[in-house]
């Protein structure tokens, strides 16, 4: 859980690389990839995230990527 209240210091600038280095990582990558969203915001993540998608070998990690990407087009739509 402390990986998803990095989300929460998005004023340090230390944070955002931090999460981004998490957001592949199995064992913290949903975590990590809501706290993207809080640091960077919904369409500075969407990048990342489609990357993750992408790319990531563990098929887990591509479905949680896939999962973020849709909450954050939905924010960005609102």
């Amino acid at each position: 859980m402390i990986v998803f209240h990095l989300g929460r210091f998005k004023a340090n600038p230390d944070v955002g690389p931090v999460v981004q280095r998490l957001v592949s990582d199995p064992d913290v990558s949903l975590h990590a990839m809501t706290a993207l969203r809080k640091c960077v915001g919904n369409e500075a993540a969407l990048p990342i995230l489609r990357a993750v998608e992408a790319g990531h070998p563990d098929p887990q990690v591509r479905k949680q990527a896939a999962q973020a990407i849709k909450k954050a087009s939905k924010a960005i739509e609102r």
